[in-house]
């Protein structure tokens, strides 16, 4: 065997049934290709990537169709995200959280109160973080948000922040019908929460996961749903009563999918011609290479 051959990535698999999400993942390879030196330093996306992303509909591919979204089977947004990782890894990454986080989860408040928060005539965008680590205190019909969470990858860019809240009562946490602290997830307009500005970070440097803060926010119980319900949601469309943590794991799987493929490529493309020090033939022609590949 002298030639070592990838097989074809997603975007070129003939029938495939997603071409058409596929086709839009590959509109943005020359914006992306463009920007590749301010993707490797980050924090975040650069603003035009970040815009494209948003414009194409890549960052709610889990939204309801009621909300205008596209409803994306779990298998296509697995697909699609390994063809952004292909491209860049923050990029996908990016796309993922609010597909697979905020848009996903939008299902379980009220529509009328999720429209409200959604940006008129722009395609919607999200972050947050699923960790409580904020307090939401009881107020009149709604509920007073404080606290810092970390990691709200793509909250420069997003248009609503879902957070986790520890529910407090008289200035302990409440606890559940089983003993356990009782946890909500709000939904709120990203202009209301403070960027930390602090991701720096090896991998994944242009994702934007900074550290967010709330001081004394105000969210209407219908922004607002109960930690069980997004654990396990039920009463809903199948796709909606999906586990939060298998909801999560379908979006983020793309990434590293995603960013192994762009490497074996990129391998066997300099293997056509690298030979190494000492070497008298190229990458390409050594078994070690090819069985390496293979594997």
């Amino acid at each position: 065997m002298n030639v070592v051959a990838s097989s074809p990535a997603p975007a070129a698999r003939a029938g495939d049934p997603d071409a058409a999400l596929l086709a839009t993942v590959e509109t943005l390879r020359p914006l992306i290709a463009e920007h590749r030196s301010a993707l490797a330093v980050g924090p975040d996306l650069p603003e035009p990537v970040a815009e494209a992303l948003i414009d194409a509909g890549l960052t709610q591919l889990w939204l309801p169709r009621g909300l205008g979204g596209p409803e994306t089977h779990p298998l296509r947004v697995l697909a699609a995200i390994e063809a952004l990782a292909e491209l860049d890894g923050s990029v996908a990454w990016c796309a993922a959280i609010s597909s697979g986080g905020a848009s996903r989860f939008a299902d379980l408040i009220d529509r009328d109160a999720m429209r409200a928060l959604m940006p008129a005539g722009k395609k919607f965008a999200g972050s947050g973080s699923g960790q409580p680590t904020g307090t939401a205190v009881r107020d009149g019909a709604g509920w007073r948000i404080n606290g810092r969470w970390s990691w709200a990858s793509f909250c420069r860019f997003s248009s609503v922040s879902a957070l986790m809240c520890l529910e407090i009562e008289g200035g302990q946490p409440k606890l559940d019908a089983h003993g356990r602290p009782s946890v909500r997830g709000v939904f709120m307009a990203s202009r209301d929460v403070e960027v930390v500005g602090n991701w720096n970070a090896g991998g994944l440097r242009s994702s934007g996961s900074h550290d967010v803060v709330c001081t004394d926010i105000w969210v209407p119980d219908a922004r607002t749903v109960d930690g069980a319900r997004i654990m396990m949601p039920h009463d809903r469309e199948p796709l909606y009563m999906l586990p939060m943590a298998s909801a999560a794991a379908i979006a983020a799987a793309g990434v590293p999918l995603g960013l192994a493929r762009a490497s074996i490529d990129a391998l066997i493309d300099l293997a056509q011609t690298k030979t190494p020090h000492g070497g008298k033939v190229p990458l390409r022609l050594r078994e070690d290479v090819q069985v390496a590949v293979a594997r």
